[in-house]
């Protein structure tokens, strides 16, 4: 139908007031979610340039984080063929092994305690026998040292002595 000539058009209803804060409130929303997403469900940037944490401290205690350790011993225990050769204690050690191999010092190593005992057993001086360093001069074998404190020093034995017979049987080059 049309208007009659001379008639003025009614006016559409326009924004109110109401339909605005809707408006207004639905793009702060979004703007809300798209700052959530990026800075903690896809912060690439962030931690493109920041080193994994291990160690924080939360109210004065430093605490580990050791999220990937745990998952894959977790996984080990879940799937590994072999349960009867994976205990703790094997994995413990090994962990504890890899540490120190990371540190890519030839000298640096880790022993479990029961090696490490023994070591320190065989450090402290528990020894049998005369207590000389022997090695092989011109075919002879020859004192290169006795050892301090020893039964051989106190016997008067000295660096460059040579040993022709042991217990009354003559040495022989054959010899072990």
């Amino acid at each position: 139908m049309l208007p009659e000539p001379g008639a003025v058009p009614a006016a559409e209803p326009g924004p109110t007031k109401k339909g605005m804060a809707g408006k207004i409130i639905a793009g702060l929303l979004l703007a809300f979610v798209g700052f959530f997403v990026g800075r903690y469900v896809f912060p690439a940037v962030e931690f493109a340039d920041r080193p994994i944490q291990f160690v924080t401290v939360e109210e004065g205690e430093r605490r580990l984080v050791f999220q990937p350790f745990w998952e894959a011993w977790d996984i080990l225990h879940a799937n590994y063929i072999d349960v009867d050769q994976l205990t703790d204690e094997r994995l413990f050690y090994g962990a504890v092994r890899g540490m120190v191999a990371a540190t890519g010092d030839a000298y640096t190593a880790f022993a479990e305690p029961a090696a490490t005992k023994q070591f320190e057993e065989n450090l402290g001086g528990s020894f049998s026998g005369v207590g000389i360093e022997i090695g092989v001069r011109g075919g002879v074998l020859t004192v290169i040292a006795p050892l301090r404190e020893s039964p051989a020093e106190q016997a008067g034995i000295q660096a460059g002595d040579a040993i022709v017979a042991i217990d009354g049987d003559f040495i022989t080059a054959d010899m072990s």
